[in-house]
């Protein structure tokens, strides 16, 4: 009751507005019903004012402008304490009260006003999720103002109409930046940083502009050029404000931090991350948005130092204060900053935690700006092996299938869906199949594994295996590792038959590769196929010289195919090569000695 009371209200808003919301959020009402304890008292002193006038017809719209400015002050208090279904209320109240007014009483400034506060619902639609209400609004607006411009009689009735386009082209730009159109989005901000230069006294708008054209630069990228437009914007604001800091700058050092660390400048990135939520909190409490965003960012930080536990700290607090301070379940911060919390949680092997959460996420995901295009994709490929493992077949289904048609990561997609598909004995599409797959990416290993250890071995189609791995190595220069790593799939499914002929092609394409070498001469030994095998390793031997196993090996070899001198000269070149190794001496030695004993048995006929 006190709270609600207009003239506590009024001075509380005045000197210390935050003060006020971290007083509401002690009371545990949510935004609206705060919104509904205003309205019913501002409502309550309407009819006071009505009475007090003897319901004179001529005071009417005197009254509706005494009401419309409580309500603006309150929608500006409910946007700063991100109350988002309060303020749209008020907002909605205001417009009515505008649009009930008398157009011969104070018109011109009515109109004025209820621009401005269509500004700011389509602001609000912006930030909502509203993306084609906010446009149409923010268009309207701009028509009216455009209006405004041309109906001025004097220049500062003009110049304060033109200051209001500069705002509406600002407003616009936000929405095209929500749209991911950055190209329109850099176009209006020009526009509205025209306009705001012209005036007097308009730094702070320059500030918000030439930051908001720093975070299109990030997101294309160019860190250089966000970083100085960033920090112009902000030694703007400290030159403004000086020591008081408003919220404000708080977003404006975590985005400058943003750039440090995609520079590579990770201790300035986390020092400014910290100041950053240092200033929110003294500002708008730990439970505000501005925090959890600050949160955000230096869990991002932990995650690119892959220190997962500590990001976890973070993105649980961040999650809990955008759910606790009534942020849209399709905020496009509060997403990413669910995404990342979930992808942590995988990291950190807590599968059920993980799934949890993605189920609350998931719908909201695809209701967000954009859907699953503007989705963070690593976890979402992630989630779907965590959901394949745990029997969620289904919603492992529909996530892949919902990723490949936004064209996001379709090799391991690919991979989970069609195996999805195999279990719920269903069909898959044409279009994602594995066969497609590998023709738009002929190169890429996750697919080349699933079709060779899926579909080519169980078929022992040596050819394909060949044609396929050839294919693969002239898309991606892999080299002879390409083929290494082929035959692994081969020894791992214990498709001999398959593995011999790839080694054979292998040693044909690298012929100076001793590990395929290698690698046939043991096939060929452990199938007693001695006089194979001794072609491989008499190459081993002139391409390593050095290897001692190389050369006992040889002799070995050369025994067993009866081929007695040329064993006697392995095993002699061998003492000779390695007159310090004790092991390979006692072999030499005993070898030699036993050839020897041989040949004596010979010469004696036996």
């Amino acid at each position: 009751e006190v709270l609600s009371d207009l003239a506590i209200f009024g001075r509380l808003f005045l000197d210390q507005e935050f003060e006020l919301i971290q007083l509401w959020r002690w009371t545990g009402l949510n935004g609206e019903q705060v919104a509904d304890r205003y309205l019913a008292v501002v409502q309550e002193r309407a009819m006071q004012i009505a009475k007090r006038a003897e319901m004179r017809p001529e005071l009417g719209d005197i009254i509706s402008l005494t009401l419309i400015s409580y309500l603006m002050a309150l929608s500006f208090f409910m946007e700063m304490a991100h109350f988002q279904v309060g303020q749209e209320k008020i907002l909605m109240v205001q417009l009515q009260l505008m649009t009930k007014s008398n157009p011969k009483v104070g018109s011109e400034f009515m109109q004025r006003n209820m621009a401005t506060v269509q500004n700011k619902l389509a602001h609000l639609y912006t930030d909502t999720g509203r993306l084609q209400q906010a446009r149409d609004l923010h268009f309207e607006v701009l028509a009216k103002r455009e209006a405004f411009v041309k109906e001025a009689k004097t220049p500062e009735e003009k110049s304060a109409a033109l200051k209001m386009v500069g705002v509406s082209y600002h407003g616009i730009a936000m929405l095209y930046s929500k749209l991911g159109n950055v190209e329109e989005a850099i176009s209006y901000y020009e526009k509205a940083l025209e306009y705001q230069k012209n005036e007097d006294d308009n730094d702070a708008e320059v500030a918000d502009t030439l930051h908001n054209m720093g975070v299109m630069q990030m997101k294309v990228g160019k860190y250089k050029e966000a970083l100085e437009l960033c920090t112009k914007s902000f030694q703007m604001y400290e030159k403004l404000y000086f020591a008081n800091m408003p919220p404000a700058m708080a977003v404006m050092l975590g985005n400058i931090a943003v750039c440090h660390r995609n520079l590579g400048q990770v201790e300035q990135a986390e020092s400014m991350y910290l100041k950053s939520i240092e200033i929110s909190e003294k500002s708008v409490g730990r439970q505000h948005p501005h925090v959890a965003l600050g949160l955000m960012n230096i869990g991002t930080l932990e995650i690119n130092r892959k220190q997962f536990e500590k990001a976890e700290v973070y993105f649980k607090e961040s999650v809990d204060i955008f759910q606790k301070s009534e942020t849209s379940n399709i905020n496009t911060d509060y997403l990413r900053c669910h995404e990342k919390y979930i992808f942590c949680l995988i990291q950190l092997k807590k599968p059920k935690e993980a799934i949890t959460h993605f189920q609350t996420l998931y719908p909201r995901a695809l209701a967000g700006p954009g859907g699953l295009k503007a989705a963070w994709p690593a976890v979402y490929v992630e989630m779907v092996e965590v959901l394949m493992t745990a029997s969620l077949v289904k919603l492992a289904h529909e996530v892949a299938l919902n990723m490949l048609e936004t064209g996001q990561c379709p090799d391991k997609c690919v991979v989970h869906y069609i195996a999805a598909c195999k279990i719920l004995k269903i069909a898959a599409k044409p279009e994602y199949s594995l066969e497609k797959a590998l023709e738009k990416s002929p190169g890429s290993l996750i697919l080349l594994r699933h079709y060779v250890e899926s579909v080519l071995i169980p078929a022992k189609d040596t050819a394909a295996l060949l044609t396929t791995m050839d294919r693969a190595d002239a898309e991606r220069k892999i080299g002879a590792d390409l083929y290494g790593t082929a035959a692994n799939w081969c020894e791992k499914a214990k498709a001999k038959d398959m593995l011999v002929p790839l080694l054979e092609h292998a040693v044909k394409k690298f012929p100076e590769e001793t590990n395929f070498i290698c690698s046939l001469a043991n096939e060929y030994y452990d199938r007693k196929e001695w006089s194979k095998s001794l072609v491989y390793c008499r190459k081993l031997v002139q391409l390593e010289p050095k290897n001692p196993n190389h050369r006992l090996m040889l002799g070995d070899l050369s025994i067993r195919e009866e081929k007695f001198v040329e064993a006697k000269q392995a095993f002699k070149d061998m003492l000779a090569a390695f007159p310090s190794d004790a092991k390979i001496q006692t072999h030499g030695k005993k070898a030699l000695e036993m050839l020897e004993q041989r040949e004596k048995q010979t010469k004696g006929g036996k």
